[in-house]
């Protein structure tokens, strides 16, 4: 009987580090990485599991809408909206936390300023991971993040069910968190070849009929 594999994505730990590499891509002459981030996370855990030894059963996606930008960058809050959307039509289970306020000592002007801190995403995927192999939905579990906060997490995982196994994904161009490699069974990295692999399809036509394009910032760059 094949292992059953779960997924659990740290979103924007994912999506910044696409973010980056496509930065750092433009900037030493290449192109334009942004068509990354239109990923279909259910066909890219396909692509990490060993399909003669393992069977998807789930895909999880961990992150939060920043509300706040609603009124400075519209079209970023939209863009990650269409993205959560597109990403639960294709059967990836999408859990959202929340930003929340906070304030912190600005060094320039010597005052406190307010600013807003991503909380839950983090707690969520952890419980996730806990609950999952509580219930045993799972042989094996794969963590796409390059956080150190779940280390905790994944230890008491390998200590209570010793015989699941784990795998860390390090997100592109990102190392991986050692703490992480240490508990690991195996481990694997994301490549290019692999993103361009897992595309969303440009239009997905709901079952209600509603339709979700992708947002023209993701598009495929055109062919020279």
């Amino acid at each position: 009987m094949p292992s059953r594999a779960a997924v659990y994505v740290d979103g924007f730990n994912l999506y910044h580090a696409i973010d980056t590499y496509s930065y750092r891509s433009v900037e030493n002459g290449g192109p334009s990485l942004e068509h990354f981030k239109w990923l279909c996370l259910n066909t890219f855990a396909r692509q990490l599991i060993m399909p003669k030894s393992e069977v998807l059963v789930s895909v999880k996606y961990f992150s939060a809408f920043a509300e706040h930008l609603k009124p400075t960058k519209p079209d970023k809050l939209m863009r990650h909206i269409t993205y959560q959307r597109a990403l639960a039509s294709q059967g990836t289970e999408c859990v959202m936390g929340k930003f929340k306020k906070k304030r912190v000592w600005c060094n320039v002007c010597n005052a406190y300023r307010p600013t807003r801190e991503e909380k839950e995403t983090d707690v969520n995927l952890a419980i996730a991971i806990l609950d999952d192999a509580c219930q045993d939905v799972f042989d094996t579990f794969f963590v796409i993040s390059t956080d150190t906060d779940f280390h905790p997490a994944v230890s008491l995982v390998k200590r209570r069910f010793p015989q699941k196994q784990f795998v860390t994904v390090s997100t592109p161009g990102r190392p991986h968190a050692q703490e992480l490699l240490a508990l690991s069974d195996r481990h694997t990295s994301i490549t290019e070849r692999m993103l361009e692999a897992s595309r969303l399809p440009e239009l997905i036509t709901l079952p209600n009929g509603k339709t979700i394009h992708c947002p023209p910032e993701y598009r495929l760059p055109a062919k020279p």
